[in-house]
């Protein structure tokens, strides 16, 4: 389109304008090209004004926005990791632009992941924004939303900052928000927000900008400016998602999400984005630089396949799952972490292994060295030794001449000793007086550096100085040596001294301080000391008192006085220093004389140590010799220890170390493969995932260069540590790959799991791992969650949050997202308005019950998704040790302490590997030198073996105890296969929850109650007979009556898919070898015994002894010597089934039929009686491999159709014989695939007979309802559900039941308090349990599916309260409710579930009515035989009336609710008639009975008649005679009189399923009701089948609708017009009325026109939809969907006629009664009027009777209509002229009937036709005929047909009590014989129009 619109307005090539951006120079630009189109004002930061632009340099661009991103990530708490490729490039430019207009808003549409948030922060910080967004709590509401709202608006409009406003719809957590938010988009206000009080600050503060705008008026103007400032200023960001309904709804409410915003799509990534993600990620990554970009490639189809498998796992599995962008990065992220830890790991073990066996090598290598080493040592130890015995004898000589030298020495070391303390004390003398000096000395100096130039330069500036002042200077002149000037006094004339003058000279000299400091204070004259000496004795001279006159003089006086203090003492220490100086050098005489005698003395020392070292080297050289050779020998010694005990170890060590280095190679791939696991495959399925591996693997393999991987990859291989995995097992986790898998990837993820768990494994397996460490467990409906969760959070404490629905609280996002922050040194995190210290010990859990969440893409996002619903291999594990534990407690025990013994010596073994590889790899040199080393290691070696011959004999114990155990592994996996079976139900329906515990409980019971038997193949028989039984029994009750026989299907069809019939023949095989080995040892025994016998009577013959006769006795004696022989194997018996396998391919076909791929490939060889679907069908059941090895069925059925025809006209075909050979070639399941194609019909009893042959007869006889039972079953813990359908009301059973239960508290029956939940009981509901929990009375809480905000409570009180202590055990909790998906899971699962819907088929109807009998109510009448009949006519009465309703209309107009109170009321007033009265009233019975306590339910007249034509066949005089039958066939009858029991057994005698002649029916009329049941059945087996995804490449539902809308739309003629008519038609008569039939005409052309238009304007928007030109309302989506489902729109039907037809049928029928329509209007009135093609045919009716009227003179009120069918006049076209009166009819159909034509009557239906013809009928205007009332007596000569619009027959009711879908009663004639309650009970009604 833009290339078209550019050339023609501007009259330019597309292509040639935007040429730059060709990177193909191909001459053409494509949409990719395109995309480098981009423009933006930020590219020069820092610029004013901003221009904008295009991007002509992309690398600028980049260079740029990532300059703007490490700036803002150096500034943010919150930094944000981004890649800026292409596509986030284009998307914060097109932010930018939207953001940086006045008034831009943004509506970014993506799923969550996809960068919406993160680039919006980074467009707003380049163009230099304030950005907000809301932070939710648990207590956020509309307070706290408005206060954000005033804030965004204060700062935009108040402080005039341009404001970004971003907001998720994640945040929405009240659709109030939503409204608000499309208020600031349309008009920049939220109304009511602002206060009054709010306004004024506001207005205070714009004050001065609203006066340059010219709008500081009045409040109006003022509140107009902000409002102007707010809409220029704020820019609001929309993050919303495009999943689900929600988004659609939003903008469908709120038009100004869109309107006012510019929408940017966030579309998937496109595979360069996430190339070039991949390649920036990857560029660190520690592999080889060619694997480089095949890695980033892989990671590319890693992404794309996981979202074509997430799109097929929703197309098969039902279950969604999102792969986002955040997805991807999470791929990456965990692959570089995991290579890293991965290859550190290997290639620290692999060090390891290498280091062990170097040391080893080295041991090896030294042993033969360290031999010979020894040999050699011998001699040479033995010379040394002779040595050191020499040198000893010398230095003994030596030691003596030393001894006396070193005497004299002493002497005269004493005497200097005593001169040097002499000297020492005359030192310490002079020292001390010099330390008194010291600090006088010190302090002159610290007096003068308190002086500062300044302070000198004062005194100077003095012309006459204070006398204390110049006292100091002349002291300090004298020290100086400088003279005073003489000068004249200027009075006296006398010459003085003037030290002033000198004063200020040496004041003057530089560095005047300086000399002072340096002063030579030990060189002072004594004259100069004695002239200052009289200055310093001057009371003046006091430094304080100078002090005051100057700074600077009161520092001087200081140092002169400390100079003049300082000589008095240094002329004491001097004499004292020359006495030292003396004594010092006479110690330096006494000193040096020692020396000489000290050297002396040394060199004789010398002489001896060199003596000594040499003996003592001679010494050291022995003692190492000795060492040596001892070392030598423990060396040796440990050598030979460590080369037998680790010796053993160095095979598997060097192979470990191999094949470590292989995995080391194969890290690469195998790494990338378990973080795609991680990130991307803990949702899906075992079967899924193991697909998406294998494909993986492939790709890797055949990359180029190929990425190195295992062959035969699997996360647990790769990743799992056994060890662990194994403790795991203890603590709970299944023992099956999946579930280690799971474990898994809990164990290696870097998000927080949420577990999909609906069976409670992983609940249980976290409670059981966490628990030591304090696991804390949450619900979100606890009130303090928050509160335990920020403790968990401080202390690094596992949380466990539970049971969590489809969401998750808004507050939780920064735990999930793990946006942790530095403050105050501490790692911190923000949970709702509290910020808390974050301890990385932390782990956050979250599960739920749910089966099948629906999370949205965000949460995905945030959360690591773990598909935990437990595998039947888990499954089969977990029974079969339930199993052993009941059956053999001696075989669990012992397998439990295996278990845990093996994994603590596994466990055991790897830790002393460990420690072995660590001691060798940190023992640094020999090893051997480390005595410590070698002792752990042989210690830890001897254990090692210790513990792996344990383990060893554990491995054959635990082989055998296996062995045993395997036995009981059949029933383990009958029972697992069973629990699927259960589990799948609840695909059907959302109250078909039931836990494992629950399944696990009820299989310990089967177990307990199974029959016992020694043999075990015979008791594992028994448990798994009874047991089956047993669950179908404890389910059934809980199920409703159309899925009992749904579920015993799914377990037969389950359990014997599940057979192994290769074991089976094995079994067989083994048992017949048995046997005839059992034959042939039998065999040669008595071979034996023959010739032992002959032997011996050889024997006496030889030794002449005579042979007794033979007698009686001896043959008795022979017979009993001679052993039985053995038993033949006979059948294998099964548990259950006939012995016939079924395929998977077959029962898909079987409820599928197969997939229609269009034309027969065969003709059809019995059109006239077979369907083309029925021979298509065969044909493609022929294509199955298992039934075309039986032969050429569609052939058979081509060479003679009549053999089959049997089968089609059978009224029983699933009992009849297969045409041979087929009857006996074919199994169950393939007789059934045969019914399927000829009858379906009779699908649902052929599956009856099916289960009852494979399972057994009571699998298809209904279970009467147990109150009682159930009752048993509970506890005062354990709630009783009540689940209800149309109609079915339990409390007057249960009150009942109630009453029976009496006890001491409540003698009278137990206490019952109900409460009907709605609005507002709640607290009411909660204060009865409360009081019912402590007093022990029932509280029944009704319709909790009405009470949708109570149920989370009710859940709290089902798990938590109704499971303490303290409530009393006669408490019981009962619920009720419709089947409703926000019922509480939990509640569900773990309580005893009940339905109480009447039941399905008259036997079991009227069973239950008589199991409610009591027996002194039966036998308590005066009149028993009267009585007990009519009780009897009455039960089969009610349960006639309540089985009609499933032929729908034609048993019942209208489906009524009849039940069990309707009887019980009628039993009543029967029981009443017969006591009061003498004889039996049968008028008044029969109309109290139909007309009031039936009758007031009926609201249809029709229905009424019909009602009391069925009661009429019970309730009359006949019915006390015993040969009196209620049908032809006489199988149901009132029994003679009897007692209770006698009639429950012969209402053991009747068909499971009636035949339609009870219900006083055709035949066929059970074949709409049949084919309804098998759709029904099919549909929903098939519900909970796998689906098999469609074939690709078809169109886009948009395409269909489209390409259909405008088809329909071409076809569509103008609407009619009256213009158009033919001359006379509208004319008016004499009197000026227009005649009657015209009226009629417009009144029809009208409604048809208004149709038409409606219809053309609803094309036109609808096309205009789904292009995007117009919004999608509602109606149109409505409409959309209808086309696709081939429905007619409801938009159309709101002005339509009644019809039932598909679209397409709709379609033709509008044309058909447009053209009807237009040929009457312009060719004039018709010869025969097309009903059906009538809006209002009653219109029509009287419009007839009217123009009679008018025609005659004849009162209307007076006329009827009579009927005549004309003989030969089928059609329209059959009629040559109009009647004289009244009008002819055509196009009626009869219903559940046919005309006779031949006799000219109405006739029962030909077999299989439901619906016929009706020939024309004229239509009689005729006076003063009344038709008979509809509850006169039965007529034997005519029936008053009711004529319908359609098929449905109900409508609205008129006041007349008559639907609005009833035309007229059509007077017909009826087969002699007959009378009209036999048309009434048949349902004969005729239609306008078919359904096709």
């Amino acid at each position: 389109m833009s290339k078209r619109l550019t050339e023609k307005h501007f009259d330019a090539s597309f292509d040639e304008v935007f040429a730059r951006l060709d990177a193909d120079g191909d001459g053409v630009v494509d949409p990719t090209e395109l995309r480098r189109l981009m423009f933006g004002d930020f590219l020069i930061p820092g610029a004013d004004p901003k221009v904008y632009g295009e991007v002509l340099e992309y690398d600028q661009l980049h260079a740029v926005v990532t300059e703007y991103l490490t700036d803002f990530n150096s500034t943010s708490k919150k930094p944000m990791h981004l890649v800026l490729f292409l596509y986030a490039l284009e998307h914060v430019c097109r932010i930018c632009r939207i953001i940086s207009q006045p008034g831009g808003h943004a509506l970014l549409v993506g799923v969550g992941g996809s960068g919406r948030q993160s680039l919006t922060r980074l467009a707003a910080y380049i163009q230099e924004f304030e950005i907000h967004q809301i932070e939710l709590s648990k207590s956020y509401g509309r307070t706290e939303w408005h206060d954000d709202l005033k804030k965004v608006m204060k700062l935009a409009g108040e402080a005039n900052k341009n404001t970004v406003f971003l907001f998720s719809d994640t945040q929405i957590q009240h659709e109030y928000f939503v409204e608000d938010i499309s208020n600031l988009l349309n008009t920049a206000e939220v109304p009511n927000l602002m206060e009054s009080g709010d306004m004024v600050t506001i207005f205070e503060n714009i004050r001065g900008r609203a006066k340059q705008a010219g709008m500081d008026g009045n409040k109006d103007l003022m509140n107009n400016f902000f409002i102007s400032e707010v809409r220029k200023n704020l820019h609001v960001v929309l993050c919303f998602s495009p999943v689900g309904d929600a988004f659609r709804e939003r903008l469908r409410k709120f038009p100004s999400l869109v309107t006012c915003t510019t929408i940017d799509w966030f579309t998937a990534w496109p595979e360069d984005a996430l190339l070039n993600v991949a390649q920036e990620f990857l560029k660190d990554v520690n592999v080889a630089d060619n694997l480089k970009a095949p890695l980033a490639e892989m990671c590319v189809e890693m992404h794309s396949g996981t979202i074509a498998l997430s799109e097929r796992y929703l197309a098969e599995a039902r279950r969604h799952f999102y792969v986002t962008p955040t997805s991807y990065l999470e791929l990456i992220s965990s692959y570089k972490d995991l290579l890293k830890k991965k290859q550190k790991e290997i290639d620290t073990k692999k060090k390891r292994y290498i280091n062990g066996l170097e040391k080893l090598a080295a041991t090896e290598q030294s042993v033969e060295a360290m031999k010979e080493e020894l040999i050699a040592l011998q001699p040479q130890l033995v010379q040394a030794q002779k040595d050191t015995q020499a040198a000893m004898e010398v230095i003994a000589q030596e030691t003596v001449e030393a001894d006396k030298v070193k005497a004299s020495v002493a002497k005269e070391e004493e005497e200097a000793k005593a001169e040097a303390a002499r000297v020492k004390a005359t030192q310490e003398e002079c020292e001390n007086d010099l330390k008194n000096a010291m600090p006088l000395l010190k302090a002159a100096v610290d007096a003068l550096d308190t002086l500062t130039p300044g302070d000198i330069f004062e005194v100077k500036l003095m012309k006459t100085p204070p006398a204390p002042v110049m006292l100091v200077m002349e002291a300090v002149c004298i020290f100086m040596q400088i003279e005073p000037v003489r000068k004249t006094h200027p009075e006296t004339g006398q010459m003085y001294n003037d030290w002033w003058a000198t004063s200020i000279k040496l004041l003057s000299q530089p560095g005047f301080l300086n000399k002072l400091k340096t002063y030579d204070k030990d060189k002072i004259k004594k004259k100069v000391i004695r002239k200052v000496a009289k200055y310093v004795a001057k009371p003046e001279f006091e430094p304080k008192r100078v002090m005051k006159a100057s700074k600077a003089a009161g520092g001087l006086c200081s140092w002169v006085k400390a100079l003049v203090d300082y000589d008095a003492v240094i002329k004491v220490v001097n004499p004292k220093k020359a006495a030292l100086a003396k004594a010092e050098e006479d110690l330096a005489g006494v000193m040096a004389e020692l020396k000489v005698k000290q050297e002396q003395l040394q060199g004789v020392i010398d002489k001896i140590n060199a003596l000594n070292d040499d003996l003592q080297g001679k010494k050291d050289h022995c003692a190492k010799l000795e060492n040596d050779a001892e070392v030598c020998k423990i060396k040796l010694d440990r050598a030979n220890k460590l080369v037998e005990g680790l010796g053993g170890e160095k095979v598997r060590w060097t192979a470990n170390q191999e094949q470590l280095s292989v995995d080391y190679l194969a890290l690469t791939g195998d790494v990338l493969l378990s973080s795609g696991c991680i990130a991307y495959l803990g949702a899906f399925t075992l079967a899924y995932r193991e697909q998406a591996t294998a494909r993986w693997v492939e790709l890797c393999q055949t990359s180029t260069p190929a990425i190195p991987c295992d062959d035969k990859y699997s996360l647990v291989k790769i990743m799992g540590d056994q060890v662990k995995i194994r403790q795991w097992n203890i603590q709970g986790l299944p023992k099956d790959s999946f579930s280690a898998e799971n474990g898994t990837m809990v164990d290696y993820g870097r998000r927080w799991p949420l577990f999909i768990d609906p069976q409670g494994q992983a609940n249980k397996w976290i409670r059981s791992m966490e628990g030591e460490r304090g696991l804390v467990t949450i619900k979100l409906s606890d009130p303090d969650y928050m509160r335990s969760l920020e403790t968990a959070v401080q202390f690094g404490k596992p949380v466990l949050l539970e049971n969590i629905y489809d969401t998750l609280d808004a507050s939780l996002e920064p735990l999930l997202l793990k946006q942790t922050f530095k403050q105050a040194g501490s790692l911190c995190i923000k949970l709702g308005d509290s910020v808390v210290e974050y301890n990385k010990e932390f782990k956050f859990y979250i599960t739920t019950k749910l089966r099948n969440p629906h999370y949205t893409p965000e949460l995905c996002t945030k959360v690591s998704l773990i598909n935990f619903m437990i595998t039947l291999d888990g499954l089969e594990d977990q029974l079969l040790g339930v199993v052993v534990a009941k059956e053999r407690p001696d075989l669990a025990e012992e397998k439990n302490q295996l278990i845990l013994q093996g994994a603590q010596n596994k466990k055991s073994l790897k830790e002393i590997e460990d420690k072995i590889l660590k001691v060798l790899s940190s023992s640094e040199g020999n090893i051997l030198e480390d005595e410590e080393a070698v002792k752990v290691l042989s210690a830890s070696k001897v254990l090692s073996d210790e513990i792996s011959e344990k383990q060893k004999i554990a491995d054959e114990t635990e082989v055998k105890i296996d062995a045993a155990r395997a036995g009981y592994r059949p029933v383990a996996k009958h029972s697992s296969i069973l629990f699927f079976c259960v589990a799948d139900m609840a695909n059907i329906g959302d109250m078909y929850q039931y836990s494992l515990q629950w399944y696990t409980e009820l299989f310990l019971r089967g177990i307990d109650d199974a029959d016992r038997s020694p043999k075990l193949e015979t008791r594992l028989r028994n448990i798994t007979r009874h047991f089956t039984y047993f669950l179908y029994q404890m389910v059934c009750r809980s199920l409703f009556e159309q899925d009992k026989l749904l579920f015993a299907f799914l377990i037969a069809t389950k359990v014997l898919l599940a057979v192994d019939w290769e074991e089976v023949e094995a079994q067989k095989a083994a048992a017949e070898a048995e046997y005839r080995k059992a034959l042939a040892e039998a065999a040669e025994r008595e071979a034996r015994r023959k010739a032992e016998a002959e032997a011996e009577a050889k024997a006496r013959e030889e030794a002449g002894e005579d042979s007794p006769e033979p007698g009686a006795e001896d043959e008795d004696e022979e017979e009993d010597l001679r052993e039985p022989a053995p038993t033949p194997p006979g059948e294998f018996e099964f548990a259950f089934g006939t012995g016939n396998p079924i395929d998977a391919d077959e029962l898909r076909f079987f409820l599928t039929g197969g997939i229609d791929t269009g034309d027969l490939a065969v003709p059809n060889p019995a059109s006239d009686w077979l369907g083309d679907k029925a021979w298509g069908e065969i044909l493609r059941m022929a294509d199955l491999p298992t039934v075309a090895a039986k032969g050429d069925l569609p052939a058979d059925v081509a060479r003679d159709p009549a053999r089959w025809k049997v089968l089609y006209d059978s009224l029983e075909p699933q009992s009849e014989t297969l045409p041979d050979p087929w009857g006996d070639a074919f199994t169950p399941l393939q007789r059934m695939m045969v019914i399927r194609a000829f009858r379906p019909d009779k699908v649902v009893p052929a599956i009856t007979d099916f289960v009852g042959a494979e399972l057994g007869a009571k699998y298809v006889e209904p279970m009467p309802f147990d109150l009682p039972s159930c009752f048993e079953d509970s506890s005062a813990g354990v709630p009783l559900v009540f689940v209800l359908s149309a109609g079915s009301d339990p409390m007057a059973n249960l009150l009942n039941f109630a009453a029976s239960k009496k006890s001491k508290t409540y003698p009278e029956g137990m206490r019952v308090e109900a409460v009907s939940l709605g609005q507002g009981q709640g607290p009411y509901a909660m204060k009865n349990i409360e009081e019912g929990m402590k007093k022990g009375f029932w509280v029944v809480l009704q319709n909790c599916h009405l009470a949708k905000s109570f149920m989370p409570e009710l859940e709290v009180v089902c798990e938590t309260r109704l499971k303490e202590d303290g409530v009393h055990q006669d408490f019981r909790l009962w619920l009720t409710s419709m089947p409703a998906a926000i019922f509480p899971v939990l509640v569900l699962q773990n309580g005893i579930k009940l339905t109480n819907e009447p039941p399905k088929g008259v036997r079991a109807n009227m069973k239950r009515t008589f199991n409610d009998i009591q027996e002194e109510v039966w036998e308590g009448c005066s009149k028993p035989q009267p009585y007990k009949k009519l009780v009897f006519a009455l039960s089969t009465f009610h349960a006639i009336i309540q089985e009609r309703r499933k032929f729908g209309p034609l048993g019942w107009n209208i489906r009524y609710e009849f039940n069990a109170s309707d009887i019980e009321c009628s039993m009543l007033t029967l029981r009443m008639f017969l006591e009061e009265q003498d004889e039996i009233p049968w008028a008044a019975l029969v109309y109290v009975t139909g007309q009031i306590n039936y009758g007031g339910r009926v609201t249809d007249d029709l229905d009424r008649r019909c009602l009391m034509s069925i009661l009429k066949k019970y309730y009359l005089p006949n019915i006390l005679d015993d040969s009196y039958r209620f049908t032809p066939s006489g199988t149901y009858y009132a029994p003679p009189e009897g007692d209770l029991f006698s009639f429950r057994d012969y209402l053991e005698q009747l068909p499971l399923t009636e035949a339609p002649e009870v219900f006083g029916m055709h035949p066929n009329a059970n074949i709409t009701f049949q084919l309804q049941e098998t759709r029904k059945m099919m549909d929903t087996m098939l519900s909970i089948q796998p689906r098999a995804t469609s074939a690709e490449g078809g169109k886009s539902p948009d395409e269909i609708v489209a390409a259909l809308a405008a088809e329909i739309e071409s076809n569509i003629a103008p609407p009619l017009d009256l213009d158009d008519a033919c001359p006379g038609l509208f004319d008016r008569t004499a009197s000026g009325q227009l005649k009657s039939l015209s009226v009629v005409l417009g009144q029809e052309i009208e409604r048809f026109n208004k149709l038409t238009r409606r219809v053309l304007s609803s094309l036109k928007e609808l096309q205009k939809a789904i292009k995007g030109v117009v919004v999608m309302t509602g109606e149109l989506e409505q409409m959309y969907t209808d086309f696709l489902n081939n429905k007619v729109p409801g938009l159309w039907e709101k002005v339509a006629y009644p019809s039932l037809k598909p679209l397409g049928g709709w379609i033709v029928d509008y044309h058909r009664r447009i053209d009807f329509m237009r040929t009457w209007l312009t060719k004039g009135n018709p010869k025969s009027y097309w009903l059906s093609g009538f809006f209002f045919p009653q219109g029509f009716m009287t419009g007839v009777l009217q123009e009679h009227a008018r025609k005659y003179q004849q009162p209307i009120d007076a006329l009827n209509f009579n009927f005549q069918v004309l003989e030969g006049k089928e059609t329209a076209e059959d009629i040559t002229e109009a009647p004289e009166d009244g009008v002819l009819i055509d196009g009626l159909y009869v219903d559940n009937a046919r005309w006779n034509r031949e006799m000219k009557y109405l006739d029962e239906s030909d077999p299989g036709v439901m619906i016929s013809n009706l020939p024309v009928v004229h239509f009689v205007p005729v006076m003063g005929y009344y038709p008979p009332p509809l509850l006169a007596p039965a007529d034997p000569k005519e029936y008053q047909c009711p004529l319908y619009k359609t098929s449905v027959r109900a409508g609205i009711l008129s006041t007349t009590g008559q639907s609005t879908n009833f035309v007229i009663c059509v007077g017909l004639p009826i087969r002699p014989g007959t009378d009209s309650d036999f048309w009434v009970l048949q349902g004969v009604a005729l239609l306008c129009a078919t359904n096709d």
